[in-house]
């Protein structure tokens, strides 16, 4: 008998619940694409990755979008909801647990085109104009550095330091990726600088309740990995 069955029969003596096929209900962030999004659906590359997850331990997840603010705050008041999500570590708030990495999100810096940052000077980069997006919670490494402005998405981002508003823009590379292509005029004006250092997982935000301990449990214990899952091996 694998762990993994031993874990999850004794799961079904402890809690009857879990011995039918479960649903999670989770409030997602609705306009964070390419990651999640109302317009794209289940084409969105997390929440393709998490049904993915999810189906390894037999469970089903019913999506609600809203604005990320409104996501937090009615997990956290609707007892239906088991959490929220796409979460950095850094966005769990108290009342809430990390789930292990459903996906990963690398974060990186933009620039105009002409003004390219020196690769690794953090001590330079730290005198520059930044700008971020006003609800996100940063990896620390960001949240420390000054001079920053605040709008209210990454396409603003993306136009506030093509605009020349901003020196540096911290946004996700997907992210990125995706609204350059939607958008060839920033493409043309913004590069993109990725650290691998700032390869931040992204989580399911678990409200805390012993039956989500065991769910977080269950999922880990599937031995599910983001590594090496990519747009190319979803699509």
């Amino acid at each position: 008998m694998t762990k993994l069955a031993g874990f999850c029969i004794g799961m079904l003596f402890l809690f009857p619940a879990f011995a039918q096929a479960e649903t999670w209900k989770i409030a997602v962030i609705e306009d964070w694409p390419p990651y999640a999004s109302r317009q794209l659906g289940d084409q969105s590359l997390g929440i393709m990755t998490l049904r993915k997850a999810l189906k390894r331990i037999g469970v089903q997840a019913k999506i609600e979008y809203y604005p990320w603010n409104r996501a937090r705050y009615i997990a956290k008041t609707d007892d239906s909801y088991v959490g929220y999500y796409c979460a950095w570590p850094e966005e769990v708030v108290t009342g809430f647990f990390a789930s292990v990495a459903i996906f990963r999100s690398p974060i990186g810096l933009i620039s105009a085109t002409e003004n390219r940052l020196e690769r690794g000077r953090w001590s330079t980069l730290k005198r520059l104009r930044f700008v971020m997006v006003k609800n996100y919670t940063y990896p620390i490494v960001f949240q420390n550095l000054a001079f920053k402005a605040q709008v209210s998405d990454d396409l603003a981002l993306m136009k506030f330091v093509a605009s020349g508003r901003a020196e540096v823009g911290v946004i996700d590379k997907q992210v990125f990726d995706y609204l350059a292509n939607l958008h060839p005029d920033l493409k043309k004006t913004l590069t993109l600088h990725v650290s691998p250092a700032v390869n931040k997982p992204l989580v399911i935000a678990f409200r805390e309740t012993d039956e989500n301990r065991i769910r977080a449990d269950l999922l880990a214990e599937s031995g599910w990995d983001p590594v090496g899952v990519s747009p190319q091996t979803l699509n």
